[in-house]
């Protein structure tokens, strides 16, 4: 899953349940605006966590108000698994006052 945060996006993840027997090391995280061209957020998270915030893209801020692809693929010392299935969020300018968070 990913959801949209002030000023980036929170990916969610779940560990593959095949890993070809070998330790997951890190995730490779892209984003996309059109679901097609990918561009790496993160070559390797260097991390087994299953989650990553993305706050740029190139250098630059992620336009905000803009919904983006995102997609996770596992990395172990064999190489890189397939990407995931692709969610999307946009991430938030500011949270309002009035606004109830859940």
């Amino acid at each position: 899953s990913a959801i949209g945060i002030v000023g980036g996006i929170q990916a969610n993840w779940s560990a593959p349940t095949s890993n070809g027997g070998a330790t997951i090391t890190g995730y490779a995280v892209e984003l996309s605006l059109d679901g097609t061209s990918w561009v790496t957020a993160t070559a390797n998270t260097y991390s087994n966590a299953t989650s990553y915030t993305v706050r740029t893209l190139n250098n630059q801020a992620l336009a905000l108000g803009t919904q983006y692809s995102i997609r996770v693929a596992a990395i172990t010392i064999l190489g890189q698994g397939a990407y995931s299935s692709v969610v999307t969020a946009t991430p938030l300018q500011s949270v309002s006052a009035t606004e109830t968070l859940t």
